[in-house]
């Protein structure tokens, strides 16, 4: 039998009945060096994945919101959807660790229940998820690879869960969500415009040193690069573009709608991504571009006022980092 997400991720198989009384009594202990601080929740996730996750990605997420748990303690909840006939049967196991700091009294434990379902017991599978959320807390979902089909067949029984934010690994999955016509309040995010942070941070921080007018009047064109499997330039260009859409500060008369353009193809072996500036007037330009390894980053402009460049490191967001933007930014 074909090797699944849900045989691979750690926990105690055990009966889906008994999962809500194994959650209420699992922290329950003698020891008065143990505070139920330790482990209180201040949100739940849930991880639903697709069926053609790779193992080793899926492990790899795994292991970031339990780091992510040490630092934002939650009930996880992460659904495997299986193609096996096994009778339509959820199954489960649940996860369970603590974590001490420098000192006891630093200490996090975190839960994580697991699930192996069939897709077409999707129904069901959501509502025995919104019975084991912890209840009066706001609840994130994360969704990889998951078809929007899918979403669309039990979006009512999702909606139950009261899910304050869904967030999608590839950003080009918004423009779908939103064709749901899901209520106004659910809010969808990227993990791609999280991991942008670092880089949306130097270069809002480079053209700060600009006037406002110096950089808008005579603007052409704005124009990102990235690779052809890449979504950073899409994401990229919604962040600058939404910077002009709001541009308060210009003189009147000055155009702060530039043509956007988004350029997919392989770079220069040196950079991966690239965000360029283009005038009417030749003289002034705006260039940023990132290292392959995303180590660096080179930003050089002309903004009437002569030449500025400057080389600057930039480090890379860890998963769990980029979890926590999206979910709360």
């Amino acid at each position: 039998m074909m090797t699944e997400v849900f045989d691979i991720l750690p926990g105690i198989a055990l009966p889906v009945r008994e999962v809500t009384s194994q959650l209420n009594s699992m922290w329950e202990v003698d020891d008065p060096d143990f505070s139920l601080t330790s482990h209180t929740s201040q949100m739940n996730v849930v991880l639903h994945f697709g069926l053609d996750v790779e193992l080793e990605r899926a492990s790899e997420y795994f292991e970031a919101l339990v780091r992510f748990a040490q630092r934002y303690p939650c009930r996880i909840i992460i659904l495997c959807p299986s193609n096996a006939d096994r009778d339509n049967a959820i199954e489960s196991k649940l996860f369970s660790q603590c974590y001490i700091g420098e000192s006891h009294r630093e200490m996090c434990c975190c839960e994580a229940v697991i699930v192996r379902y069939h897709p077409s017991d999707s129904e069901s599978l959501y509502n025995q998820v919104s019975t084991w959320l912890e209840a009066d807390l706001p609840t994130y979902c994360w969704l990889n690879n998951v078809p929007m089909q899918w979403l669309k067949s039990y979006s009512k029984a999702i909606q139950k869960l009261g899910v304050h934010r869904f967030v999608f690994d590839d950003s080009t999955r918004l423009n779908e969500f939103a064709e749901l016509n899901w209520p106004q309040e659910y809010h969808a995010d990227s993990l791609a415009r999280a991991f942008l942070l670092p880089v949306r941070q130097v270069i809002g921080q480079f053209l700060s040193q600009y006037p406002v007018s110096n950089i808008c009047e005579g603007l052409k064109m704005v124009r990102a690069r990235c690779s052809e499997a890449s979504a950073e330039g899409d994401v990229l260009l919604e962040w600058i573009t939404s910077c002009f859409d709001a541009c308060e500060d210009c003189p009147k008369g000055v155009d702060c709608q530039p043509e956007v353009l988004t350029e997919k193809a392989e770079l220069h072996s040196e950079y991966s991504l690239e965000l360029k500036f283009t005038y009417d007037n030749d003289q002034k330009h705006f260039l940023f571009s990132r290292s392959k390894d995303g180590s660096r980053c080179t930003l050089k402009a002309n903004f009437g006022e002569g030449e500025g460049s400057v080389n600057v490191p930039i480090t890379a967001l860890t998963l769990e980092y980029a979890l926590a933007e999206a979910f709360f930014f």
